[in-house]
């Protein structure tokens, strides 16, 4: 799919404020190898450099000032900001030493507490609000608008007094995140097993799992581990402890930050004029308003119902053959013998899957596969700095050569480190004073299953899928062309974030690209037609009870921020056991390790499923057209804007029309085929 630089000149036409095509791209340099005292003191001089920007700012006279000298001049500050502090802060997810670990989640903390303080400047927001809006282009006056909405959310326009107080809760909402995410970091919640229990687990994974002395297992709550033995362990009392040691990570203290981090967010909200937290988070996002999800719930739970207790039906009929007279099946239950039928109905073995998704042959495929569907190729990087031995760097070029930015791959579960997939930004895409344009760069997190010594990594089909979700998010940084950082990439609306990742699953079930990416481990075989056509078959099997799940997880996020809750725990268990049809097991505080109630993403779980919405529309055009003509246009309609433009304009842009609820209906209702 490469296009010549006269091509992209026309398809980049009428961009406002677009980088120009020929600007060069420049990559941070980072290094990840400070000590504490020294990430310290750069973070000290970065700060100070902040509030220098800010004083000129709001020194400066305000009569015909340039759009540059204000805003441009304060989004440079922030950018500058942040391209000094977040190489540091992101070690608190993936660095091996726990010190830097530590010495990165303090950081975070104050990165926070600098921008709420930074907001919190009369001067500095009556420099900026006095500014002239006249004659700015397109992009300009968006950034403006976000900007003084910023600023109002910091409190200018209440009295002395409300503002004062708002301070005061943004302060404490921030030092409350990083301590719930710290705990989570931290509590890595393992249970012992004697080797009898793990009966079922696939050879090569038990074998990577260590002992202790007296030779029991080790069983962590990574994301691979735990899923595995969740699928496949025979012993039901082993995964009913599992499953609690899950549900209990974070329990000793993040129940009293949760309860505390609501009252404060419903304060906030109200001294800011809304009748609760979930009305204000969603008054900037697409849904705009907790009335529009609460409708998106019932539809999905109308449209879904039937079929989730048709396949409760179905895994507890196949519990009774294993388990006769069993009246019930339990919420640890429910991934074995799912299982069990895919693999008894369908034929689909994991083992058998596993075998032909070595990641040496998946993630040479996966960057082919991106790249001839959105004009780039990836190239090693040998000497880039890193924190960890194992982790890989690419840089993306672009069709006529120029580099568009680089990608951070730490992919195999460790110890001390996040335990579940994501996409972070390192740096992001900019315009740079000198007339370069800052590479963006980002880093995929995945705890993708450690082999033993001298094995290789086998990935089952979902950590396919999940690479190629990741890398959707990756491209989606890497692509940008927006003049500012606060607009670059995935800095969308939250509702609309998980779109180039939704989309990009689909990829892992494309016939023509799982023979790309697939190779058996002992002699390169792509993956048979037969065994494709299995795996394609069962993938809309249990889908009534995935997509109710999700609802129950996200009913839990709405309703906590609707009206915060005397005991958080009790009501989002209440309310986990109506929606999903599960006991939740004594003891068990599931919302105490939910990462999404704090660090952003409170409200906005729907997020999930209403991106999902759009990307199985936005679907339908690749299917349409092929890979390579509608990457080009997603590439040029989406990811290529950020939010420089608003969202909505973007998805129609590319739809060639309104986005429909009708495709994702389609996708709820989809049966297997037998």
């Amino acid at each position: 799919m490469a296009r010549a630089l006269a091509a992209l000149t026309v398809l980049l036409a009428g961009f406002a404020g677009a980088a120009p095509v020929g600007r060069a791209r420049v990559v941070l340099p980072v290094r990840f190898d400070l000590g504490p005292a020294a990430m310290a003191a750069r973070f000290d001089a970065a700060h100070a450099r902040l509030g220098a920007a800010a004083d000129r700012i709001a020194a400066a006279p305000t009569l015909g000032a340039r759009f540059a000298d204000t805003f441009g001049a304060y989004e440079t500050a922030l950018a500058d900001f942040a391209e000094a502090v977040e190489p540091m802060t992101v070690l608190a997810d993936v660095s091996p030493d726990p010190e830097v670990r530590a010495a990165a989640q303090a950081l975070s903390e104050r990165q926070q507490q600098a921008v709420i303080a930074l907001t919190a400047r009369e001067d500095l927001y009556a420099a900026l609000a006095a500014a002239p809006a006249e004659g700015l282009s397109p992009v300009e006056a968006r950034l403006r608008e976000r900007v003084l909405a910023d600023f109002k959310e910091a409190g200018h326009g209440l009295s002395a007094e409300d503002r004062s107080r708002l301070l005061a809760l943004q302060s404490r909402l921030a030092a409350l995140t990083e301590r719930f995410e710290e705990n989570l970091r931290e509590d890595r919640g393992e249970i012992e097993a004697e080797l009898s229990e793990l009966a079922g687990v696939p050879s090569d994974l038990l074998d990577a799992m260590p002992r202790t002395p007296e030779g029991r297992v080790r069983v962590s709550l990574d994301m691979a581990t735990y899923q595995a033995v969740m699928t496949s362990a025979r012993d039901a009392g082993l995964r009913r402890r599992l499953e609690l040691a899950d549900q209990r990570r974070g329990v000793e203290e993040n129940p009293a930050i949760l309860r505390e981090g609501l009252a404060l967010r419903a304060e906030a909200a109200r001294l800011r004029g809304f009748p609760t937290f979930a009305h204000m988070a969603l008054s900037e996002a697409m849904a705009g308003a907790p009335e529009r999800v609460a409708a998106f719930f019932e539809r999905v739970r109308a449209a879904i119902g039937a079929r989730a207790e048709r396949d409760r039906a179905e895994l507890l009929a196949r519990k009774r053959q294993d388990e006769p007279g069993a009246e019930r099946l339990e919420s640890y239950d429910r991934f074995y013998y799912e299982e069990r039928l895919r693999r008894e109905r369908f034929g689909v073995d994991p083992d058998e899957v596993r075998s032909y998704f070595p990641l040496e042959r998946v993630l040479p495929g996966v960057l082919r596969v991106y790249g001839r569907m959105l004009g780039v190729e990836f190239r090693p990087v040998l000497d880039a700095p890193v924190w960890h031995a194992e982790v890989r760097v690419f840089d993306a070029y672009d069709a006529d050569g120029a580099l568009l930015g680089r990608v951070y791959l730490d992919l195999i579960a460790r110890e001390g480190k996040y335990g579940f997939a994501a996409m972070q930004p390192v740096s992001a895409g900019r315009a740079l004073p000198d007339g370069s344009y800052r590479a963006p760069t980002a880093m995929v997190m995945a705890n993708f299953p450690r082999p033993a010594p001298g094995r290789p990594v086998l990935l089952p089909h979902s950590d396919v899928e999940t690479l190629f979700h990741e890398f959707g998010h990756v491209m989606h940084e890497l692509l940008t062309r927006s003049p500012y950082a606060s607009m670059a990439g995935s800095q969308v609306a939250m509702d609309f974030a998980e779109l180039p990742s939704q989309i990009m699953e689909n990829l892992a079930w494309d016939p023509e690209v799982l023979a790309e990416v697939s190779g058996r481990v002992e002699d390169g075989a792509p993956l048979p037609a037969a065994l494709l056509e299995r795996l394609v078959a069962a993938r809309s099997f249990q889908r009534g009870l995935f997509y109710l799940r999700q609802l129950a997880f996200a009913m839990v996020d709405q309703s906590l921020h609707a009206a915060a809750p005397a005991d958080p725990v009790e009501a989002s268990n209440r309310l986990i056991e109506a929606v999903l049809g599960f006991r939740v097991q004594p003891g068990a505080a599931p919302v105490a390790s939910y990462e999404y109630l704090f660090g952003g993403y409170e409200a906005f779980y729907y997020g999930y499923a209403w991106s999902e919405v759009y990307a199985e529309d936005a679907w339908s055009r690749f299917r349409r057209e092929g890979l390579t003509a509608a990457g080009a246009a997603f590439r040029r309609e989406i990811l290529e804007r950020g939010s420089s433009r608003p969202e909505a304009d973007s998805l129609r842009a590319f739809l060639g029309r309104e986005p429909s609820l009708e495709a994702f209906i389609a996708k709820l209702l989809e049966e297997p085929r037998s």
